[in-house]
């Protein structure tokens, strides 16, 4: 009986040394630990969405006010270009535009008595004189025809800046109806005689 207690009591020793191991076990094991969630977290924006209203169509009264403004704007254009040209006729000596195609009579009638005229062989020229400047006209002995013009200062006085004879003879560069020879001053690069107009 004594032996049976004993062995009992060793048993009951075993089991509490076992679970007191147990207990120290799960006291020190790691704890899991839960991941944090950011509050900081960025939500995605909603794209707009394009409008599905379609653009209003403009109104036969809103055509005819925008057709009248077009109309209005293109008149007041044409009259600040012919009011233009009027100055620009004004100031210059000769209207050399207006006499492209014209004979050698027609130019008469227009410039009136002539200053001086050259040699009548199959090239003819005649000249005029005026306080803004002189002209020189070409033409052709036979048919009449005007076949070239020249226009200078009156006292043939040479001038670096070529716009001079432009405005004297009412003349455009890059104008379609003629072409433009600057003549200049013989030896030198930056004076110039007077221009020649060639009808295209």
């Amino acid at each position: 009986m004594k032996n049976f207690n004993l062995l009992n009591l060793g048993k009951v020793a075993a089991v509490a040394l076992l679970c007191s191991s147990c207990a120290n076990t799960e006291s020190t094991a790691p704890q899991a630990t839960t991941p944090s969630i950011s509050k900081n977290v960025t939500k995605p924006t909603a794209k707009p969405q394009p409008s599905s209203t379609p653009s209003p169509t403009p109104t036969r009264a809103e055509r005819r006010r925008e057709a009248r403004k077009k109309a209005k704007a293109e008149r007041v254009a044409r009259r600040e270009k012919e009011r233009a040209e009027a100055r620009a006729r004004a100031a210059a000596a000769y209207d050399v535009p207006a006499l492209l195609g014209k004979t050698i009579e027609q130019v008469q009638t227009l410039l009136g008595p002539v200053e001086d005229s050259g040699p009548v062989d199959d090239d003819g020229e005649m000249s005029w004189s005026k306080s803004k400047g002189a002209l020189l006209v070409h033409y052709d002995t036979s048919t009449r025809q005007t076949t070239s013009f020249f226009v200078n200062d009156q006292y043939g006085q040479p001038f670096t800046d070529r716009s001079r004879f432009l405005v004297m003879g009412n003349l455009r560069e890059n104008d379609p109806r003629y072409t433009l020879e600057f003549v200049p001053l013989m030896g030198s690069t930056t004076e110039w005689m007077g221009v020649r107009i060639i009808p295209n």
